[in-house]
């Protein structure tokens, strides 16, 4: 049996982003952090300092908008993407074995291989200096492969909705000899 060619680039994209994430996980916390960036575009402006105010809680510390808005919008901003890149991961994932298994046994493979990932790439981050690795990490990860996943069917869904709309408009067309 031969892998088509779309089967293909879909299994390479999937490696490649699972290699990506692996990447940014393994780059120090200096490395990744937007504050400079921050601090050099919005400087004392104003602008985060108008924030409401607002607090979270995460590995034993809390982050405020009025103590540091900017440590707070980079936290935002991190959580944020991890959404994105699991999500991402998790498209893929639906997308490469979608073809071949459905419903409750598709969603249980992909947030399987999500989980996975996600375990794996917080034990590389223990490993890394300037970094922790979070259980609740893990679990953020995994709400992003839910998204990512639900995006996928509502698409598929979507999809398939527009095709029969348009599959029986056209015969509709035809019954009644309009061709134009």
């Amino acid at each position: 049996m031969t892998m088509s060619r779309t089967t293909f680039l879909r299994a390479l994209a999937v490696v490649l982003w699972t290699c990506l994430i692996f990447v940014f996980s393994s780059e120090p916390y200096e490395k990744q952090s937007i504050q400079p960036l921050l601090h050099e575009k919005l400087g004392d402006s104003g602008l985060l300092q108008a924030m409401p105010d607002l607090a979270i809680t995460y590995n034993d510390t809390t982050l405020s908008t009025q103590r540091d808005p900017f440590q707070f919008v980079e936290f935002i901003f991190r959580k944020g993407a991890h959404l994105f890149m699991y999500g991402v991961l998790a498209a893929g994932w639906s997308l490469l074995l979608g073809a071949r298994v459905r419903g409750g046994r598709l969603l249980v493979l992909v947030m399987a291989a999500v989980a996975l990932t996600a375990s794996l790439d917080e034990w590389n981050q223990s490993h890394v200096a300037g970094r922790y690795s979070l259980p609740s990490d893990v679990g953020i990860d995994i709400v992003g492969g839910l998204m990512g996943f639900m995006s996928v069917q509502v698409l598929n869904l979507l999809h398939i909705v527009l095709t029969r709309y348009r599959l029986y408009h056209r015969m509709e067309t035809v019954k009644r000899g309009d061709t134009s």
